[in-house]
């Protein structure tokens, strides 16, 4: 036997892998059971077809569900609607103990109310609801006739009366409104107290009564002289005095 490094015989080296045999193809990748058919083209994934069929997917599904949302939102408003009454003037006002409906119908913030509650579907009971809240509101404004009286003393009774006897006979027509208004409160009778006060004081009305000066009649100027403010010499008083003199020439000057 020979001992030659070389192999003289042509032949392949041990664990050589044989060359497949003429005629055979590589096996084709196999579709995934996942994947439909239609997403397999040319033995491989098609990933533009399913992504555009994503697309358009999701796209029907956005434009369902949008309809759906239109048609819950109709439904719901045609609810409302159906409870709403038919005009704004046709909500009825709530039954309140003191209250004057007529008044309150007439009143501007009413029809607002109405217009707004009409514009937004609004049925009877959430109109009056609304006119409830509203009214509370300015009840909590307005002052409390028992809790003023207490807060002018046992002898409330007696001040107001003579406060408006004093109002009836020196002011007219909207003065006398005002002032009523202004004595809604303790505070403002003490106001027009202090106001007679200070009129009694000086016993000239016409501060109070523009042009009453030239309204004065003889009688008047005769009362007024007979004042100790005007003839007693420990009580004159020079202002009061002048102001006579001055309703005198007034009356009787040239």
């Amino acid at each position: 036997m020979s001992d030659s490094l070389i192999n003289a015989q042509q032949g392949e080296p041990e664990g050589t892998p044989s060359a497949p045999p003429a005629g055979s193809q590589p096996s084709a990748e196999s579709r995934p059971e996942w994947l439909p058919e239609k997403f397999w083209v040319e033995n491989r994934p098609a990933y533009e077809l399913l992504a555009k069929s994503y697309g358009e997917l999701e796209t029907k599904f956005r434009s369902k569900e949008d309809d759906l949302r239109t048609k819950l939102i109709d439904e719901l408003s045609s609810e409302a609607l159906a409870a709403r009454p038919e005009a704004p003037d046709k909500y009825e006002l709530p039954a309140m103990e003191g209250l004057d409906v007529q008044e309150l119908a007439q009143h501007p913030m009413t029809k607002w109310w109405s217009e707004f509650a009409f514009e937004n579907g609004f049925d009877n009971e959430t109109f009056q609801k609304g006119i409830g809240m509203y009214l509370e509101a300015r009840m909590g404004d307005i002052p409390n006739p028992e809790v003023e009286m207490k807060v002018l003393g046992d002898n409330a009774a007696a001040r107001t009366e003579a406060v408006g006897l004093w109002v009836g006979k020196t002011f007219e027509g909207e003065e006398v409104e005002a002032i009523e208004r202004l004595c809604t409160t303790a505070a403002g009778v003490k106001v027009m107290e202090r106001v007679m006060k200070l009129m009694n004081d000086s016993g000239d009305e016409s501060v109070l009564r523009p042009g009453m000066a030239e309204e004065v009649t003889e009688a008047d100027i005769n009362k007024m002289m007979q004042d100790r403010r005007y003839w007693s010499p420990s009580d004159r008083d020079p202002a009061y005095i002048k102001k006579v003199e001055s309703f005198f020439q007034k009356k009787y000057g040239s």
